[in-house]
């Protein structure tokens, strides 16, 4: 069970990678026009304050969600099944940005689509953690 926390724990670089894509993705949509109604200054300095500001503010009830299904899916995937590690992640991120997806599309809120792919990234970071954690097994008593 030790070693399920462990994985539980890598979950942390998801936080980081939306921190990132969010202020990359300002900076992206800026220059191809969508969504400018900020200037310059504002895209490069006034959103590494207010991105976090908003992250923290404005998604905590998506960071809960969010944070409450990869804890379950992992636990499910890396508990009870021997799923290669690389498969389960993919199947995660399939079923967590599919609906971010038909979002983006319906109400043209592009930034789910950089951050389905900051998903994938980190997602993919965590690959090397999750399979050091799984090769530990815990320790039965005799």
């Amino acid at each position: 069970m030790r070693h399920i926390l462990k994985i539980l724990n890598t979950n942390w670089i998801h936080l980081i990678g939306f921190l990132i894509t969010a202020y990359l993705g300002g900076i992206f949509f800026k220059l191809i026009g969508v969504e400018s109604e900020q200037n310059w200054s504002e895209v490069f300095f006034d959103n590494i304050l207010l991105i976090p500001f908003s992250i923290l503010i404005y998604g905590i009830p998506f960071l809960i969600g969010f944070y409450s299904i990869i804890i379950i899916l992992d636990f499910l995937s890396f508990y009870f099944t021997g799923i290669n590690t690389t498969k389960v992640i993919l199947i995660e991120w399939i079923l967590i940005v599919t609906p971010f997806w038909y979002w983006a599309f319906k109400y043209e809120f592009w930034i789910w689509l950089p951050l389905s792919l900051s998903l994938l990234i980190t997602q993919v970071l965590r690959v090397k953690s999750i399979n050091r954690f799984r090769e530990i097994k815990p320790k039965v008593a005799l």
